[in-house]
C-alpha cells in the first residue's frame, strides 16, 4: 500500500508575513516563497519537506469564529519539539502568552496563538 504524509497545510490570516516572521523566530523555519496569487499574497514558511501557507487576501476578511465550533476549520497547529522548556524560553521571549500548559503521558504541551491561530508545542517524554 502507497505511504501518506502531511507536505502542508494552507491557511488565511490577516498579515502573513508577521505570521511568518512569527514562526521563524519561534521555530528556525525559513521562509522559502512568496509572492501573488488568487487575489492576494501567500508565504511559504517550514522546515524542510513541510510547511504551512499563509495566505492573507486583498480583501477584508470575516470575523473569525471561535475553535471547535465551525466546521472543517482547524483548531490548532501541532508542532514536535525535544525541549518543552527552552521551546516556553522561546515563546516567552517572543512576546508571546501561553495559555495552556498540560502533562498528558507520554507528553508535555503547551499552548498559545498567533493572529487567533493556537499554536501547540509539544515534546514526547
Amino acid at each position: 500500500m502507497s505511504t501518506f504524509e502531511i507536505e502542508h497545510i494552507n491557511i488565511t490570516v490577516s498579515n502573513n508575513e508577521t505570521f511568518a516572521q512569527s514562526l521563524v523566530s519561534l521555530f528556525g523555519w525559513k521562509v522559502f516563497w512568496q509572492g501573488r496569487g488568487m487575489e492576494g499574497t501567500s508565504i511559504l514558511v517550514g522546515s524542510g519537506s513541510t510547511y504551512i501557507a499563509l495566505y492573507t487576501p486583498d480583501y477584508t476578511l470575516a470575523e473569525a469564529v471561535p475553535m471547535y465550533r465551525n466546521d472543517a476549520s482547524i483548531n490548532h497547529i501541532g508542532v514536535v519539539t525535544d525541549n518543552l522548556d527552552d521551546a516556553r524560553s522561546v515563546v516567552l521571549n517572543n512576546g508571546f502568552t501561553i495559555h495552556t500548559e498540560v502533562e498528558l503521558p507520554p507528553t508535555k504541551r503547551l499552548y498559545f496563538f498567533i493572529q487567533g491561530v493556537d499554536i501547540e508545542v509539544t515534546q514526547y517524554i
